[in-house]
C-alpha cells in the first residue's frame, strides 16, 4: 500500500487573535439559554475554576429537573456528582 504524500505538501495554518477565548459557551445562544451559568471572558486565569463552577452549576440544574419529574418517572434516577 503506497502512502499519499499529497498530506505533507500541504502547509496548514492557524491564525489565533492574541488571548480571545472561543468557545460556544461566549454565545448569544449560551447567554440566552443558560444565563446564569458561571462564564469568563477572555480570561484564562480562572479557567479550571470556572469549569468546576459550571460543572455544579449544570448539576443543580439536572437536579432540579429530576426533582420536578421523579413522580411521574420513578424509575429514574437523579444525575452523579
Amino acid at each position: 500500500m503506497q502512502r499519499d504524500n499529497n498530506l505533507k505538501k500541504n502547509k496548514l495554518s492557524v491564525e489565533v487573535e492574541s488571548n480571545k477565548i472561543r468557545c460556544d459557551l461566549d454565545s448569544e445562544s449560551a447567554e440566552k439559554a443558560y444565563p446564569d451559568l458561571p462564564n469568563i471572558k477572555n480570561d484564562w486565569s480562572k479557567h479550571s475554576q470556572y469549569v468546576n463552577l459550571r460543572k455544579k452549576y449544570l448539576y443543580n440544574k439536572d437536579l432540579e429537573a429530576y426533582e420536578t419529574i421523579k413522580e411521574k418517572f420513578p424509575g429514574f434516577r437523579p444525575p452523579k456528582s
